[in-house]
């Protein structure tokens, strides 16, 4: 992230330490950020809108979303899968 920063920095000055952190991320978009996180193992989701969230890749694959009449409903977590659905889900790992 272009930090030249030490553990003991956040301690010293966490509110100089916040402030910089906050002005790198304000640096770059939410989809700027997404992508340089793309193939990298790191835990990185960017926040979604109920919009995006419902056409995010890792929510249609899981079905995370359902259609009842003219509604998009989210569905309750955790999400308990039938033996089948779980042999699926697996063998894209």
């Amino acid at each position: 992230m272009g930090m030249d920063r030490t553990v003991a920095d956040v301690y010293e000055d966490p509110a100089a330490m916040e402030a910089e952190i906050e002005a790198i991320f304000l640096g770059k978009t939410r989809d700027e950020w997404a992508e340089l996180f793309v193939g990298k193992n790191a835990c990185v989701t960017p926040v979604l809108d109920l919009d995006e969230a419902v056409h995010f890749r890792h929510n249609v694959e899981r079905k995370t979303f359902v259609k009842e009449g003219e509604q998009i409903v989210p569905l309750p977590a955790p999400r308990m899968y039938s033996k089948e659905e779980f042999k699926t889900l697996t063998s894209k790992l």
